[in-house]
C-alpha cells in the first residue's frame, strides 16, 4: 500500500473513533435532541396553520366559553376584564406609560372597593349631582344648578351641569354666563341609546322596566380632563356613579329628562 493510502486509512480510522465518541458525548445528544425539537415545532407548527385543524380547536375553545359571556361581567359590575380592556385601549391610543399606569391602578382600586347595579336611574344620578353640592348650595344660596340638555339628535342625550346658576346675585364670586351647549359645562355627561337584537336579528332599542337605556361614551367631571384621558379619583356618589357608567359597564335609564326637577334641597 502506499504512502497516500497508509495515510488517507489512518485518517478514516482516526474519523471514525472520534465519531464513535462523539455520538456517546453530551454535546451529540443535546444536538439531536435540538433537531428533533425543531422537526416536531414545524411540524405542529404547519398543522396549525394548514388544514381545519385550527377550526376545530378555535370551535373548541368557542364551546368551553359560556353561551352569553357578558354574564361574566355582571358578576362583579366592576371587574378585571373591563379594566384591562380599557388600559389596552389607553395603550393603543398612544397614551404615556405613566398615566396608563395611574389610570390602571384607579380602576383596580374601584374594582375592589365598590360594586353598582347593572342599571342606574337618571333620577338618582341627578340627585347625587346635586348632593355632592348641597352644602356649598345652601351656603351662598343657589336654588338649582344650571343644567343645559340636549336631546335633539335622534339616539342621543347630553347633559351638562353648572353648580351655580347664571342668575344667582346671591354667590360670593362673579356670576357665570349661560351656556349655550352641554359640552361647554364645568361637568358634562354624553349618553347613547342602547340597541338590542331579537331572535330573527331584527335590531330595536333597548328598554329596562319600562325605561329607555343608554351607555355614557364621553363626558368630563369638573376640574378633571375627559374622562379616559388622565386618572380620576372618583369620591362622591356622583363621581363613583359615573365611574360605573363608564368604566364599569353600568346602564343609565332615562327616567327624567326634565331640568326642572334638578334642584338643590331647601333647609328644614
Amino acid at each position: 500500500m502506499s504512502n497516500e493510502g497508509n495515510i488517507a486509512n489512518s485518517l478514516a480510522v482516526a474519523i471514525s473513533k472520534h465519531c464513535a465518541a462523539f455520538e456517546e458525548s453530551d454535546e451529540f445528544n443535546s444536538m439531536v435532541k435540538e433537531h428533533v425539537k425543531s422537526l416536531y415545532e414545524k411540524a405542529i407548527k404547519d398543522t396549525f396553520k394548514w388544514g381545519k385543524f385550527p377550526d376545530s380547536v378555535q370551535k373548541a375553545l368557542e364551546s368551553a366559553l359560556p353561551s352569553n359571556i357578558s354574564e361574566m361581567v355582571d358578576l362583579p359590575r366592576y371587574n378585571l376584564l373591563l379594566a384591562r380592556e380599557m388600559a389596552e385601549q389607553w395603550e393603543a391610543n398612544a397614551i404615556s406609560e405613566n398615566l396608563v399606569t395611574q389610570m390602571q391602578s384607579l380602576v383596580y382600586q374601584f374594582v375592589k372597593e365598590d360594586q353598582t347595579p347593572k342599571y342606574i336611574k337618571a333620577s338618582v344620578l341627578w340627585s347625587a349631582y346635586c348632593e355632592q353640592y348641597q352644602d356649598e348650595a345652601a351656603e351662598d344660596g343657589w336654588e338649582r344648578p344650571e343644567v343645559v340638555i340636549e336631546d335633539d339628535r335622534d339616539g342621543f342625550f347630553y347633559i351638562g351641569f353648572e353648580k351655580e346658576e347664571p342668575s344667582s346675585s346671591l354667590s360670593r364670586f362673579s356670576v357665570s354666563k349661560a351656556k349655550d351647549r352641554a359640552y361647554q359645562c364645568e361637568t358634562y355627561l354624553g349618553f347613547y341609546r342602547k340597541s338590542e337584537r331579537d331572535e330573527n336579528r331584527k335590531s330595536s332599542h333597548a328598554e329596562h322596566d319600562g325605561f329607555p337605556v343608554y351607555s355614557l361614551h364621553n363626558g368630563k367631571l369638573e376640574y378633571s380632563d375627559v374622562l379616559g384621558k388622565k386618572p380620576v379619583q372618583f369620591r362622591t356618589k356622583f363621581e363613583k356613579l359615573v365611574g360605573a357608567l363608564y368604566y364599569g359597564g353600568s346602564f343609565l335609564l332615562l327616567d327624567s329628562t326634565d331640568a326642572d326637577d334638578i334642584y338643590y334641597e331647601k333647609e328644614r
